[in-house]
């Protein structure tokens, strides 16, 4: 994030507020989540973290020399009436304020910085009191669809009489692929010893329930096709989703899947309420290294270090995707929650077992 900053002495008691990886903040103003820039004519970057309530948990910047400073902050407040926005820091030298202005679009504060902040003790990075305007990062992509973040994600059915609820003698069996991308969700289905083949969709429901419509994958066709390989192909876009989802974003049908809420069935003029399903699982996907370290750069270097050997926080080096999702996403053990898709957390992953070393 952008703003003028300068090496300076250091505030008296600054480092007593300098805290470990924040702990929860006060409930606030939920508009105000996320990461934003401060607006700078120079080249040195700082970022404000606000957790999912709106509180300023986390300042961030980045020292003329290249090192990285944090201030992770308890207690501090926000209020909200209307566009007016008053974050308020307690420090053992007394409050520090921004009383700013939200904009129309909700991605620009405008305001004065009751004094100045110190980063990090004796990185000497300062935040100077006054005007201070801050943007939210990448609100230029609010508008794109938030499955663009899933790209790469793939999905799985494998269809038969016995998983339809209740089972069916068959002899069909099918199977379904699903990977998402830049323009939808790709998807094939295959069915092997189809005899009148009249229909097939995606439903909601766990494997022991039957649910709603909510995607065509083939027909209606009312005389029934025999078929013995591929029966459908093509792009899913939220165009495609009816019934519960029809107003609905693709990424909710997305999170139905990486659920496991969700499950294909194939119709037949035999068994028109099915004649062979599967419920829709995730194919474990594989991390990209290059896209981890942009992502550990921006989110986890001022806790864990450049090698991710620890620093404020522990070393995680080698760190699996179910450890990450329980502390990044879930927010345990005091760890800050990210959003992170699941592809991210893979590339993470990744990233961390790209050293030599681990967290032991």
């Amino acid at each position: 994030m952008n703003m003028r900053l300068w090496t300076t002495g250091l505030l008296t008691g600054a480092m007593a507020f300098i805290v470990g990886c924040p702990a929860p903040a006060p409930p606030a103003a939920a508009v105000l989540e996320g990461e934003w820039e401060v607006e700078s004519d120079s080249d040195d970057e700082i970022t404000v973290i606000f957790d999912d309530q709106g509180v300023v948990v986390r300042i961030v910047g980045q020292t003329h020399e290249g090192n990285m400073a944090t201030l992770n902050i308890e207690n501090a407040t926000t209020t909200l009436d209307g566009s007016d926005a008053t974050i308020t820091i307690p420090t053992v030298t007394g409050d520090v304020t921004y009383d700013a202005t939200l904009s129309e679009d909700e991605n620009t504060l405008t305001g004065t910085l009751s004094r100045e902040v110190n980063l990090g003790g004796d990185l000497e990075l300062i935040i100077s009191g006054g005007t201070l305007t801050l943007h939210r990062e990448d609100d230029d992509d609010d508008d794109d669809d938030d499955d663009d973040d899933n790209v790469g994600l793939e999905f799985r059915a494998t269809l038969a009489g016995a998983n339809e609820v209740p089972p069916v003698t068959s002899n069909t069996t099918g199977e379904a692929h699903f990977e998402v991308t830049e323009n939808g969700v790709e998807f094939t289905l295959t069915v092997n010893n189809g005899v009148g083949i009249t229909q097939a969709h995606i439903h909601i429901g766990s494997p022991d329930e039957n649910g709603p419509v909510v995607v065509f994958l083939f027909g209606p066709d009312a005389d029934g096709m025999d078929i013995n390989g591929q029966l459908s192909s093509g792009t899913l876009t939220v165009d495609d989703l009816v019934n519960d989802l029809e107003d609905d974003e693709l990424d909710d049908l997305l999170d139905e899947l990486a659920d496991g809420n969700a499950y294909v069935n194939v119709h037949s003029l035999a068994n028109p309420s099915g004649e062979a399903r599967g419920q829709i699982e995730a194919e474990e996907g594989e991390g990209n290294v290059e896209n981890g370290e942009a992502i550990y750069t921006a989110d986890c270097l001022v806790c864990h270090g450049v090698d991710a050997t620890g620093g404020i926080g522990p070393n995680i080096q080698g760190e699996d995707a179910a450890n990450i999702t329980e502390h990044v996403i879930g927010g345990h053990d005091g760890h800050v929650s990210f959003e992170l898709s699941e592809q991210e957390i893979l590339d993470i992953e990744a990233y961390l077992g790209s050293f030599s070393g681990g967290p032991g």
